[in-house]
C-alpha cells in the first residue's frame, strides 16, 4: 500500500481515485499492525505479570525453607509441587477466579466440570439431581506427588477422594499393595460416612490429581436434603 502511495520507480498513482484507494490501504494496514502489535504486547505483560508473581512465591517458600532448615529432599517435594500447578494452570487459580461470579453460575461450572465424577459414586447414584450439583460445587482439588500418602490406617476418616487424573495404591500394613485405583475412581467414603477410622493406607502411585469431600460439606449437603440421607447411608452399609 505504502508502494502505492509514494510510487517505486516509475509507478505512482496516476489518479486521484488510485491515490484515495492507497490511502485508504496504508492506514488499513497501519491499523491491523498497531491492533496486533497491541494484542501481542497485552498477552506478553500479562504472562509477565503472573510469572512474576509465581517467582514471588517461590522466593518466598526457598527463604522459608532455607530459615526452617528443611532437608534438601522436602525442598525438592515442595518445589516440584508449585512447579506442577504452575505448568499445569500457569498461574491460575481456578478457585479464585470463580469466586466473583454469582453463586448459581459458579455453580453451574462446578457441576458442569464435576458432576460426572459424583455420579459415578454408588451413593450418589440415586441422588436429586440438584443434590449432585450441590455435591459437585463443594468438591476442592487436590495434588499428590508420587509417593506421597494421602492417609494412613488407622487415621480419622473426614474426608473421601475422587480420582480426576493419575493413580493410587491401597495398602494393608504387613500385606502390601492390595489394589490399584485410577481415574474416574473414588476411595475414603466408607469411614467418611461410618466415622470410623481408615482400614488401610492410600499412596500415590504417580502424580495423582483428586477431589477431595469432607465430612462437614457432606453434611451440610444431607442437611438440605434430608430425604437421601437413609438411600446413602443404606448404600454405605453394603459396602
Amino acid at each position: 500500500s505504502l508502494l502505492n502511495l509514494v510510487g517505486y520507480g516509475d509507478l505512482s498513482p496516476a489518479s486521484y481515485l488510485q491515490g484515495a484507494y492507497a490511502i485508504s490501504q496504508t492506514l488499513t494496514g497501519a491499523g491491523v499492525f498497531a491492533a496486533m502489535t497491541g494484542v501481542v504486547n497485552v498477552l506478553l505483560r500479562n504472562l509477565n505479570s503472573s510469572y512474576t508473581a509465581f517467582r514471588h512465591t517461590m522466593d518466598g517458600l526457598n527463604a522459608y525453607m532455607r530459615f526452617r532448615k528443611l532437608p534438601e529432599v522436602l525442598r525438592g517435594h515442595v518445589r516440584s509441587y508449585y512447579l506442577y500447578l504452575w505448568n499445569s494452570k500457569q498461574g491460575l487459580s481456578g478457585s479464585r477466579i470463580l469466586d466473583d461470579l454469582p453463586f448459581t453460575l459458579r455453580r453451574e461450572i462446578l457441576s458442569y466440570l464435576n458432576s460426572t465424577v459424583v455420579t459415578q459414586v454408588p451413593m450418589f447414584t440415586r441422588g436429586d439431581r440438584n443434590m449432585i450439583d450441590q455435591v459437585a460445587s463443594m468438591l476442592k482439588p487436590v495434588v499428590f506427588l508420587k509417593g506421597f500418602m494421602v492417609f494412613r490406617r488407622g487415621e480419622p476418616g473426614r474426608e473421601m477422594y475422587f480420582i480426576r487424573k493419575g493413580s493410587v495404591e491401597v495398602i494393608i500394613p504387613g500385606v502390601g499393595v492390595v489394589a490399584t485405583l485410577g481415574a474416574g475412581q473414588f476411595f475414603g467414603e466408607v469411614a467418611l460416612l461410618k466415622s470410623e477410622p481408615r482400614n488401610a493406607s492410600i499412596r500415590a502411585r504417580e502424580l495423582a490429581e483428586l477431589f477431595v469431600l469432607t465430612a462437614e460439606d457432606l453434611e451440610f449437603v444431607l442437611r438440605l436434603y434430608p430425604d437421601q440421607r437413609a438411600g446413602i447411608l443404606e448404600v454405605a452399609q453394603q459396602r
